[in-house]
């Protein structure tokens, strides 16, 4: 599911090129769904949760969008910390307005295990590069390397940098 009728559009083209293959996307956003009513074999989150003031429960409602044995894969941006520990911006972080509780990768970990996940694998876990979020001549606005430092370590607030992890998890079976 993606809101966005751009990116439904894009997955549309895509699918008339591949029209067998077994994926399917719905223009709604997750607020839309009805967890209890689909049930996925596999969800994707890619660059979500640090957008949710409660990202617990936003983990909890993609563990209620699976089936028994169904698997998510959560990629979002963490920050190097120690331990369980988690960074809460005051107001911008790398520039941006709407950022919420960024975790450590051993807190997200235990996230998803709070919620239920078992058999958690970090699939990724690297500093974001600013070539990954950079200007280009069709999309000319700010971009990551407008808000870090010069040693790419903090951002321009003071703050670790991102770090981009991505992460996956199983619903058990029963």
């Amino acid at each position: 599911i993606d809101p966005a009728w751009l990116c439904w559009h894009q997955f549309a083209l895509s699918k008339c090129l591949q029209p067998a293959s077994p994926i399917d996307m719905l223009p709604l956003t997750f607020e839309q769904l009805k967890p209890s009513k689909l049930q996925f074999d596999l969800a994707l989150s890619m660059g979500v949760l640090y957008h949710r003031r409660s990202p617990l429960d936003h983990l909890q409602a993609l563990w209620q969008s699976l089936r028994p044995g169904g698997k998510v894969v959560v990629e979002t941006l963490v920050v190097d910390l120690p331990g369980n520990a988690q960074l809460c911006p005051d107001k911008r972080y790398a520039g941006m307005g709407n950022v919420f509780p960024l975790p450590s990768p051993a807190l997200l970990s235990q996230w998803l295990t709070q919620v239920g996940f078992i058999d958690i694998q970090i699939l990724g876990l690297s500093l974001t590069r600013a070539a990954e979020q950079r200007q280009t001549s069709w999309i000319n606005t700010f971009s990551l390397e407008h808000f870090l430092t010069e040693d790419r370590l903090h951002t321009l607030e003071g703050l670790p940098a991102p770090w981009r992890m991505m992460i996956q998890g199983q619903r058990p079976d029963s």
